[in-house]
């Protein structure tokens, strides 16, 4: 049989030449064996759709185009398209290897079934706005154990199908937030600032810095303020401390009452401190309160308190017995010069007239007043104490000559 030769290819076809190509052992035949449909395969160039599958075994010329594309869409990492997105996404199989950038908003990626995305399918999010991007695979469809995920601002993740479902690699992408940097609690990795690291250091080292916080009004302490002392600057008002189980065990702050009012450390519902359910701090005072996990504990007052001019906000020449007690009173004591005895009286005793005594400081509401006798001992002298109100009261002296220059008469009063 007269062997075939092919000189022109694009002019054969199947119905001219036959199923196959006759062949023999001579050099210039084109191929052995082979069928129309191949010969035209080697001289047809690959689609990018086949490129980019790299699942075909049809042979057929290439170009530089399309090997270039072939290695952007089946080597990782050779390039990674990024998608901007803000509002709600659906995945889709033609993302593999993307990155979707949330430039912005709050909202939801929803990825398709592991079984539509196949195994070894993979995308990076990453949201570079300040909202809340959520991750969530379909139905029942897991990510890390999870349905959704949720990527706060600054997070990234490189997400894996697995054919049945979804594991995320790391946040490598991400530079750490502050309020992850402070809680020092996360096990991700991420890319470090050095302003991070010293928020952290700030945030987690005990007695590295003491933040002063200047409150003047009811304030109602939160986890945030760990390691701050609360200068109470001005008036009177309380302190709300968090549950002790929020606080957690070791949490501490310390409290200074700057002012002259008196403030109330109150801990939440039942919970005590040192015992109590509220504290008091009067001016000058200061305490640092450590929590336990159940309730509190104080490590002691102001060292440098001089109780004799400063506790209560008292003068020199005004003694304060002690602090308050446990009903929140306290005890000041004075002096007093009444008036000389007048004329008018009963014989032996002779009666003054009634002096006002104003207390050093006022009280929050009526006290108890007592009369504390004199120094005098030529002249024995008695007090009657009226008209007592918050901040003094009226005292009439008598004694036992007539016109006698009383010597100075002495009070303590208790109150709160």
């Amino acid at each position: 049989m007269a062997t075939t030769k092919i000189r022109d290819l694009t002019a054969v076809t199947t119905a001219a030449v036959g199923d196959k190509i006759p062949t023999d052992q001579s050099a210039d035949n084109v191929t052995r064996y082979l069928t129309i449909t191949q010969i035209l395969d080697l001289l047809a160039t690959v689609s990018q759709a086949e490129a980019e599958a790299g699942t075909a075994t049809t042979r057929r010329a290439w170009t530089a185009a399309r090997v270039k594309q072939a290695i952007t869409a089946l080597a990782p990492g050779t390039t990674l398209p990024v998608l901007a997105k803000s509002a709600n996404y659906t995945l889709t199989t033609s993302d593999v290897r993307k990155v979707i950038n949330a430039s912005s908003g709050t909202w939801t990626l929803t990825l398709p079934t592991a079984a539509t995305a196949t195994d070894g399918f993979w995308f990076a999010v990453r949201n570079s706005g300040t909202g809340v991007i959520t991750v969530d695979a379909d139905g029942s469809e897991t990510i890390d154990g999870a349905t959704t995920i949720s990527l706060v601002a600054g997070q990234a993740l490189l997400v894996v199908c697995d054919g049945t479902g979804w594991v995320t690699i790391g946040d490598l992408l991400s530079t750490v937030s502050q309020a992850e940097a402070e809680a020092g609690t996360a096990t991700t990795r991420r890319h470090w600032t050095a302003a991070r690291v010293k928020q952290a250091i700030t945030a987690l080292a005990p007695g590295t810095t003491l933040p002063v916080l200047a409150k003047s009004a009811n304030y109602t302490l939160t986890t945030s303020d760990v390691r701050k002392v609360i200068n109470a600057t001005s008036n009177t008002w309380t302190l709300t401390l968090p549950a002790a189980a929020t606080a957690t065990d070791g949490f501490w702050f310390a409290v200074r009452n700057s002012g002259t009012g008196v403030i109330t450390v109150d801990a939440d519902g039942s919970e005590t401190i040192d015992g109590a359910t509220t504290i008091s701090l009067v001016a000058g005072q200061a305490l640092l309160v450590v929590c336990d996990g159940t309730g509190w504990v104080t490590i002691g007052a102001d060292a440098h308190i001089d109780a004799s001019t400063a506790v209560h906000g008292l003068t020199a020449n005004v003694n304060v017995l002690g602090n308050r007690n446990a009903a929140a009173e306290f005890v000041q004591r004075g002096s007093f010069n009444p008036p000389s005895n007048g004329t008018y009286g009963y014989s032996p005793v002779y009666m003054g007239g009634p002096s006002g005594v104003t207390f050093a400081v006022a009280f929050s509401s009526t006290p108890h007043v007592a009369y504390a006798g004199s120094s005098d001992a030529d002249n024995p002298q008695m007090g009657a104490i009226s008209a007592i109100t918050t901040t003094g009261f009226s005292i009439r002296m008598w004694g036992v000559n007539s016109g006698q220059d009383l010597a100075d008469g002495r009070y303590i009063a208790l109150g709160s």
